[in-house]
């Protein structure tokens, strides 16, 4: 039995890691119907789930700063170009 719960978390973490990696819009689960889970390691999934979210959230606040500067520096070459225009 425990190599059954093993395979099937595998599977749960392999289903999950691809859902945040390739965003499909949705997915269905067929079997099992039903899982029963401890709720320690549905703790543990859930902040393993909150790492992978703030990792994320980490990445776009340095993409919007990133973005910030460079539409900063870009300000006084379009103002240049409107002047010699």
């Amino acid at each position: 039995m425990i190599i059954i719960r093993t395979i099937i978390e595998v599977i749960l973490i392999s289903v999950l890691n691809f859902c945040f990696d390739y965003l499909p819009s949705s997915v269905e689960i067929i079997q099992p119907e039903n899982i029963n889970e401890r709720s320690v390691d549905f703790a543990g999934f859930i902040n393993d789930l909150m790492l992978k979210l703030h990792e994320y959230n980490i990445v776009i606040r340095n993409l919007q700063a990133e973005n910030k500067v460079l539409k900063m520096k870009l300000e006084p070459t379009s103002s240049n170009n409107k002047k010699n225009s």
